[in-house]
């Protein structure tokens, strides 16, 4: 089972975002940064690389509002780097607004979600790019049917 990495600079979305995935059972492990350079040391130095089991998350989300290093620059160092590129990434964004949108895709996100993150809008992003998540259970694949 791979993890997942959220990358979140706000504190209540992303408390928001990990009572959904955990109040819906998703099993898979959730890593949580807080601001870009975080994320990118996660993902990219030697140290954190050796000291996990998985090499990378099978899946980033990503917001784009972050401290440091912006969200946007975060998701083109990850799509440059041959280490992470094929990692998907979903953005996270506070408003729907096709620019945000055009914004993100422009920069290589692999899907768009809006905020907050819950675990259905994440189920829903992860069948798209046909990444499998673990729930209680049961795995559930790119393939499955959303149960409400």
């Amino acid at each position: 089972m791979q993890d997942i990495l959220l990358v979140e600079g706000n504190l209540q979305d992303a408390r928001t975002a990990l009572q959904s995935f955990k109040v819906h059972g998703l099993v898979n492990g959730i890593h949580l940064a807080s601001e870009g350079p975080e994320a990118l040391d996660f993902l990219l130095s030697r140290e954190a690389l050796a000291t996990r089991s998985e090499a990378q998350p099978s899946l980033i989300l990503l917001s784009l509002v972050l401290p440091i290093i912006g969200g946007l620059e975060v998701l083109r160092i990850i799509k440059a780097d041959p280490r992470t590129r094929h990692i998907p990434v979903v953005v996270l964004i506070s408003s729907a607004s096709d620019l945000d949108i055009q914004t993100a895709m422009k920069f290589q996100a692999d899907a768009v979600i809006e905020k907050p993150a819950t675990f259905h809008k994440l189920l829903l992003a992860a069948k798209r790019l046909g990444v499998s998540l673990s729930h209680e259970k049961h795995r559930l694949s790119a393939g499955d049917r959303l149960a409400r």
